[in-house]
């Protein structure tokens, strides 16, 4: 199954048990993006916990512009330097699982995308 029709299932889906969600989304006031790694069981409810979490930071979540994708075993990663594609790996999961949001620490991390 083409990978945009496995991600567009996977939007409308409610999971029985956590899900990685890759999410890219802009702050209000702020012209950088940002892509976050939300653990949660659909992509609703992934939005929700992001929302929440930056509003606890101060922060304001911008409704223009979110975009999401599920990870999952057939996963591809893009190389933007010669628009080759890669599968996702076991260290690619470790660090998915490390970087993902709610942890220990209560730490959402925000990659700037540029």
């Amino acid at each position: 199954m083409n990978n945009l029709l496995k991600q567009k299932k996977f939007k409308n889906k409610s999971f029985c048990y956590d899900q990685f969600w890759k999410i890219s989304f802009r702050l209000i006031d702020a012209t950088q993006n940002y892509i976050s790694v939300i653990k949660a069981r659909s992509l609703e409810e992934a939005i929700k916990v992001l929302r929440l979490k930056l509003r606890h930071e101060g922060l304001i979540l911008s409704d223009e512009g979110i975009e999401s994708e599920m990870f999952h075993k057939d996963y591809e990663f893009k190389n933007h330097t010669d628009n080759s594609f890669r599968k996702i790996n076991i260290l690619d999961w470790e660090n998915i699982h490390a970087c993902s949001f709610p942890n220990e620490n209560n730490h959402l991390f925000k990659y700037t995308v540029k």
